[in-house]
């Protein structure tokens, strides 16, 4: 796609080996930070749990907490995600970046809309408290605008800024992670599981400055993408399975007697 490729292959085209690691760490940011952040985030909340304290059942329940609301925003954007990325590619072809922000709203408005309603039904049945689960249903939905925002991102030439909005939301959800814990000692899970839905917030609505800066609004339909999906079922399919072939240990743990029970419908690996 166009836009951040032609800036990264200007750093790659810089000679030196500090030039050559600055651009494949950009781009390796750049296509994977929020998989990377989610990494980072864990291991993260797991020395701020053991900082504070938490017995190890409740560690495992918030990282299984965490761990499931991103891989379940991962599959509410999975049948679109390539649809989006093929009619976008399109769109800046043809000239018509008009039309990209539009489809943004309703491609984000559709996945929120399907997903939020098989989401909150685990969530009544999950055995995750009250507070919890409003913080995963909002953390659900935050990360559902960032996985979608990343098909259209590939097409930003602010790499530095797509950099900062990474950094920036792991330094938030740490150290607000860690004043939180020192304030409400006897929450401790609650406090960090808001301290991560604050720091994707700010993830989000700095994807959005993003995405508005180099896209104009417009009042185009909001839904002309799904005329792709027609034509480009396959696509649509293929992010879908893919997807789902990734996370299929979770099944197996789910229905089999390889994962460890944490609390009502949370599994876990094997100690």
């Amino acid at each position: 796609m166009a836009g951040i490729g032609f800036e990264l292959k200007k750093l790659f085209s810089k000679k030196g080996i500090l030039n050559s690691a600055k651009a494949y760490g950009y781009a390796t940011v750049i296509c994977s930070g929020p998989m990377l952040l989610g990494v980072i985030l864990l291991l993260g909340i797991m020395f701020l749990c053991k900082r504070a304290g938490v017995d190890t059942a409740n560690r495992e329940l918030l990282i299984c907490m965490i761990t499931y609301t991103l891989l379940a925003s991962i599959m509410a954007t999975s049948f679109f995600s390539m649809i989006i990325t093929r009619f976008t590619a399109d769109m800046l072809y043809e000239e018509k970046k008009s039309a990209v922000l539009p489809s943004f709203w309703g491609s984000s408005t559709l996945m929120m809309t399907i997903g939020s309603a098989l989401w909150l039904l685990f969530l009544l049945f999950s055995g995750a408290n009250l507070m919890c689960g409003i913080l995963m249903f909002i953390f659900f939905n935050e990360m559902i605008i960032v996985w979608n925002a990343m098909s259209y991102l590939t097409a930003i030439k602010d790499y530095k800024g797509i950099f900062l909005s990474y950094l920036v939301s792991i330094i938030i959800i740490f150290v607000l992670g860690f004043i939180l814990t020192l304030i409400f000692k006897s929450h401790v899970i609650e406090m960090l599981l808001l301290s991560v839905t604050v720091g994707y917030g700010v993830m989000v609505i700095w994807n959005l400055m993003l995405l508005y800066k180099y896209f104009p609004n417009s009042d185009v339909g909001a839904f002309v993408f799904l005329d792709w999906i027609d034509e480009y079922l396959y696509l649509a399919l293929s992010g879908f399975f893919v997807n789902l072939g990734m996370f299929s240990h979770l099944v197996i743990m789910w229905f089999s007697k390889a994962g460890v029970k944490v609390h009502g419908l949370f599994y876990g690996a094997p100690q």
